[in-house]
């Protein structure tokens, strides 16, 4: 079978045979009020989205969320520049023919460079303290905790847009990141012409920039189908404000009330207008231009 990045290189109105998961279905109308099935299928090269116009109620029973399906004898086809499969057959997988199936072959997945993942490592390791005790901790890195440290590195940044890929947190957190830093070299580490050490903690925002998602990994799906849980539209950013009090008790209570609450808000302002609270002080403002430029950019790269 093709996968589905391979598709956009294939002839239209060829015959192809793919393996891949269902993601998600919905019985919607024609402009005649006939019902379609819209349905989307991904692997782990990408997703695609296209309707079924016959056999209806048959296939939405048999096509459930999450299944693999071998889909055969589909005609290529494509609509306002979108790949299409016309009049294909399904076939979902047995409990025997999933014993010989890797899952992760259906995961879109990011390959993050391992060079990424030591200046993650890096910039917690040189932080000040306590910012550096909070985020070994709550990351996991540098070998403190393998399984949160695996969550934050493998967890999805959205469900279909930025960062829709496992790996996608952490690359976010990243650009996150490295957005921020470049407000610190230009006014604290090399200030040209404004000295901006009196009002940034380089430490303080680095820990900001690396925690503002962290709890992504608690309102995302991303082992199988990758989905928002339902009933948590703002979750991680609420959820972050209860995970940065519970790290930093684990720690010892290294930050003090007035520090833990500084990071507290700009975790729950870091949404600005599209969120909880607006920002106020001026790292909240760092953190969610950050935000938003990397948001912005990788959504324009990908869409």
């Amino acid at each position: 079978p093709m996968d589905i990045a391979t598709l956009s290189t294939v002839k239209e109105g060829s015959k192809i045979d793919i393996r891949a998961m269902i993601t998600d279905k919905k019985t919607l109308l024609k402009t005649n009020k006939e019902s379609y099935l819209s349905l989307d299928i991904q692997d782990a090269t990408g997703k695609i989205n296209f309707p079924i116009w016959d056999n209806i109620a048959t296939l939405d029973s048999a096509l459930e969320v999450g299944t693999l399906v071998d889909i055969a004898d589909a005609i290529l086809g494509s609509w306002n520049g979108a790949i299409q499969l016309k009049n294909p057959r399904f076939h979902v997988l047995t409990e025997e023919e999933l014993e010989t199936v890797d899952i992760n072959q259906f995961i879109p997945s990011y390959n993050i460079p391992p060079e990424l993942i030591d200046y993650m490592e890096q910039t917690i390791t040189n932080m000040d303290e306590p910012y550096k005790t909070i985020a070994t901790c709550a990351t996991g890195a540098l070998g403190y905790n393998t399984q949160r440290w695996k969550a934050f590195t493998e967890c999805v940044a959205a469900e279909k847009h930025h960062g829709n890929k496992r790996g996608g947190l952490f690359l976010h957190t990243y650009g996150v990141l490295i957005n921020s830093e470049s407000v610190i070299n230009a006014y604290v580490t090399k200030p040209f012409f404004c000295d901006a050490k009196e009002v940034i903690n380089p430490s303080r925002l680095r820990l900001k920039a690396i925690l503002h998602d962290i709890k992504k990994v608690d309102e995302y799906e991303y082992q199988t189908n990758i989905r928002r849980k339902p009933g948590r539209p703002l979750g991680h950013i609420y959820d972050g404000v209860s995970y940065l009090s519970e790290i930093n008790k684990e720690a010892g209570y290294v930050l003090s009330k007035e520090e833990e609450n500084d990071i507290a808000w700009s975790i729950l302002t870091h949404h600005g207008q599209y969120g909880p609270a607006n920002p106020e002080t001026l790292e909240e403002w760092i953190l969610h231009l950050s935000d938003m430029i990397d948001s912005r950019v990788v959504g324009s790269v990908e869409k």
